[in-house]
C-alpha cells in the first residue's frame, strides 16, 4: 500500500496542457469583454449623477448669495467658441448690473466643467450677460469673447424671466467643432436629463430621464 501511494503520488501532474490554458483564456476574455462595457456605463452613469449634484448645487449657491447679498447673480453657461474640454461644460457664477451687464466675479469662483464625458444638450429660457472681461475667459480659450448665456437670480430670489428654465445633460463629447450626443444602443435616441429652475422659487428639480432622436 505504501509503494502504490508512493508511486501515485509521483505520477501526479504538475502542469497544465495548451487546450487547458486556451480554455482559461478564452474563458476569460469572455468575461472580460462582458465586463468592460457594463463597468463603462458605470463610470458614465456616475458621471451624470455628479454634473447633476455639481450643477445644482452651484445654482442654488449663486440664488443664495444673490438674496444675502441683495445683487443680481448671473450664473454663466458657456457654450462654443472657447477651446473644445469647455464648450457646452464650462460655466461661472458673477455679479451683473440692472441691465445684466457683468459686474465682478464672486469671491474665490472660478470656471467649473461638467465631469468629463456629460456636456449640456440645451438650455431654455436663459438671458445674456454682456461686457464679460475677455481676459478673465482667456483660460477657457475665449480670449475674444464678452458675453455668453446665462441664468440670472434677482436680489429677491427669483429669476429674470417667468417661465421655468430647463438644463438638459447627457452624455456626449465636444470634437471637431461640434457636440457629439451618445446614443442609446439599438434606436437611434439620445438620452438626457433635464434639471428646472422654477422662476419665482428658485427651486431646483431634477426631472425623470427623457429622451429624443
Amino acid at each position: 500500500m505504501g509503494k502504490e501511494f508512493c508511486l501515485m503520488k509521483r505520477t501526479v501532474r504538475k502542469f497544465y496542457t495548451l487546450i487547458e490554458i486556451m480554455t482559461v483564456i478564452v474563458i476569460a476574455a469572455i468575461l472580460f469583454g462582458i465586463g468592460i462595457p457594463a463597468f463603462t456605463t458605470m463610470i458614465q452613469g456616475s458621471n451624470m449623477t455628479v454634473a447633476i449634484r455639481q450643477l445644482s448645487a452651484k445654482i442654488s449657491a449663486a440664488r443664495a448669495y444673490a438674496v444675502t447679498n441683495r445683487c443680481k447673480v448671473a450664473v454663466l453657461l458657456m457654450e462654443n467658441n472657447i477651446k473644445e474640454d469647455y464648450c457646452y461644460s464650462a460655466y461661472r457664477v458673477c455679479v451683473v448690473g440692472d441691465d445684466n451687464s457683468f459686474q465682478e466675479w464672486i469671491e474665490d469662483e472660478n470656471w467649473k466643467v461638467l465631469p468629463k464625458g456629460v456636456l449640456r444638450k440645451s438650455i431654455s429660457s436663459v438671458s445674456t450677460v454682456t461686457a464679460i472681461p475677455a481676459a478673465d475667459t482667456t483660460a477657457i480659450g475665449g480670449s475674444s469673447l464678452t458675453s455668453a448665456s446665462a441664468l440670472i437670480f434677482k436680489s429677491n430670489g427669483q429669476k429674470d424671466t417667468t417661465t421655468a428654465t430647463i438644463i438638459q445633460l447627457s452624455q456626449g463629447r465636444y470634437v471637431g467643432g461640434s457636440a457629439v450626443y451618445t446614443e442609446r444602443d439599438g434606436d437611434g435616441k439620445v438620452i438626457y436629463h433635464p434639471i428646472e429652475i422654477n422662476p419665482y422659487s428658485g427651486k431646483v428639480t431634477v426631472k425623470d430621464t427623457e429622451t429624443e432622436s
